[in-house]
């Protein structure tokens, strides 16, 4: 294994269901005896500074895992992370970096000593799941009057309803990019917390729920006292909670 220190690696799932919860698994490191028991990792895009964390990693065999499939996992290239399942009634840890998954990202990882023990990233742990909002209704972000095709001209209804998952589709990406930059915006007008300004992070929230509504229908939520940072057109799109 080359003498590097960081690398993007591809987020996997455990194929074994016996990585411990709250770690992974590193690809091609069983020659890298000292390798560290924890990396800090984060993935693109990170806008927050809860986005990156540091995870533990496996370097010794865990208790529930057969020898036989350990050594096949020690067997594999270099090149993946392997994240553990979580905890029941846990959120797993690919969300809890930069709400990341597992259908082909890349994760950011750094086992640099120097650069560690410097690091105030928060570790990798149990945190409940949320109750999500707004996510039982679909269509939660489609215009009430086209919501449901109930006239006797459906195809015009249709074709109406088309239309307007198109302008919406341009509305999100032009959400997003507001997002984005009232987030840095609000970071770099204060000086003393930076990215961990409040209002700072409920836009970075606002952008990660922008990225997921057209993937899952997840609302778009803000407080209440920043929708006026936006334009009018685009608060129809908005919840409080």
């Amino acid at each position: 294994m080359p003498d590097i220190r960081h690398s993007f690696l591809r987020g996997v799932i455990d194929p074994t269901g016996a990585i411990p919860p709250n770690s992974v698994y590193i690809t091609g490191i069983s020659h890298a005896p000292d390798f560290p028991e924890k990396v800090f990792i984060t993935r693109a895009p990170c806008i927050k500074a809860g986005d990156g964390r540091t995870i533990k990693v496996v370097r010794k065999k865990p208790t529930s895992m057969e020898s036989e499939t350990f050594n096949w996992l020690n067997e594999l290239s270099f090149g993946a992370v392997i994240f553990g399942f979580p905890n029941n009634g846990c959120r797993g840890a690919p969300e809890m970096i930069a709400r990341g998954d597992l259908d082909g990202d890349l994760y950011f990882c750094c086992w640099d000593n120097q650069i560690l023990k410097f690091t105030t990233a928060e570790p990798i742990g149990d945190v409940p799941i949320p109750r999500k909002v707004g996510t039982d209704d679909c269509s939660g972000n489609i215009p009430k009057a086209i919501a449901g095709v109930t006239s006797e001209d459906w195809f015009c209804e249709v074709n109406r309803f088309m239309q307007e998952s198109a302008k919406m589709k341009d509305d999100i990406g032009m959400l997003m990019g507001k997002f984005y930059k009232l987030s840095t915006k609000a970071a770099d007008e204060d000086k003393v917390n930076f990215l961990r300004n409040k209002d700072a992070e409920a836009f970075a929230d606002a952008y990660y729920d922008t990225l997921e509504n057209g993937k899952h229908g997840t609302k778009i939520v803000l407080p209440a006292h920043l929708w006026s940072k936006l334009p009018a057109k685009f608060q129809s799109y908005l919840v409080t909670a």
